[in-house]
């Protein structure tokens, strides 16, 4: 089946005289696009783990709505593309589309991937054949973030193959499909904790933890960092936000080791300084930088206690 992609942009004075018009055609579900949701997430940081940064632009006059209609629906999308017109709301797109796997099309867009000559991602439904000495970490995300193709994992992987050494404690803080725990402890980490709010995102890293055979190195756990983890770790490696994570620091000191390692990413390149400065404030010393398209990571090593 084929599908009616809506999408109407007006003022965000008229957000409720909107939503009442598709409530009374009978369009209940939607996607909403405004600086209120913007700042709501601001309000919930430790509820996500990924926003598109376009959404951050947005501005304060502005709403939008997208919702979709199936095919045999084109009357009532005529109808309402009258009513927005007849009473000047603003913008209306449609678009017809079609009906697409939505879960599993961009598979196609994930292969193997190396991290340095001894390890490779490589997804559950491609064939791998590695060379002779090279370890392989099998992975299927699913429902959650982190599948090592996009910049800020794929840094934060590069990162922990330099610095994790035989025997470490590594925590992976918003562990997602898990794959950051599972790249520290094949490059050697005795103990991994994974930690993260989403359940999802729990079910996950525990289901590539159990692939991959490496329960006894690997313990994922719900919950807030701060609340479910007692002690410290030699390297903890963090791909947030940037606010987030400067907003973490001060609590995260009893949670490192002396002259630890702390890795973070999931930084817009041009907030990289925000949490540079707030690590010097905190007494740890900048290691490296690197920036990938749009986002950056940071490498510190804390101060001595």
């Amino acid at each position: 089946m084929n599908y009616i992609k809506i999408q109407i942009t007006t003022e965000i004075e008229r957000q409720n005289e909107l939503i009442l018009l598709l409530d009374g055609f009978g369009v209940e579900q939607y996607e909403e696009m405004s600086h209120e949701v913007v700042a709501e997430l601001g309000r919930d940081e430790f509820s996500w783990d990924y926003v598109d940064p376009e959404i951050l632009n947005i501005s304060e006059e502005m709403y939008q709505v997208t919702f979709y209609l199936t095919e045999h629906e084109k009357e009532l999308a005529k109808k309402i593309q009258e009513e927005i017109e007849g009473k000047d709301f603003g913008t209306i797109s449609m678009e017809e589309i079609e009906e697409e796997d939505w879960a599993n099309n961009w598979k196609e867009y994930f292969h193997p991937i190396p991290i340095d000559e001894t390890l490779t991602i490589v997804p559950t439904w491609e064939e791998y054949h590695p060379r002779e000495g090279e370890k392989v970490i099998t992975i299927d995300p699913g429902m959650a973030f982190g599948s090592g193709t996009h910049e800020t994992t794929f840094m934060c992987m590069e990162a922990l193959a330099k610095y994790v050494h035989s025997g470490n404690t590594v925590f992976d803080i918003g562990c997602g499909s898990g794959i950051l725990s599972l790249v520290a402890a094949k490059k050697g980490a005795k103990k991994v904790l994974g930690i993260d709010l989403d359940p999802v995102c729990v079910s996950a890293s525990n289901q590539n933890v159990a692939l991959n055979q490496m329960e006894d190195q690997i313990t994922i756990l719900e919950g807030d960092l701060f609340q479910v983890v007692k002690g410290q770790a030699d390297i903890i490696v963090s791909n947030l936000f940037a606010e987030v994570i400067v907003g973490m620091l001060e609590d995260l000191q009893k949670h490192i080791v002396s002259e630890g390692i702390f890795i973070s990413s999931g930084i817009l390149a041009e907030k990289a300084d925000l949490v540079k400065n707030a690590l010097v404030d905190l007494g740890y010393e900048i290691l490296e930088d690197h920036v990938k398209g749009e986002w950056a990571c940071v490498v510190a090593k804390a101060g001595k206690k």
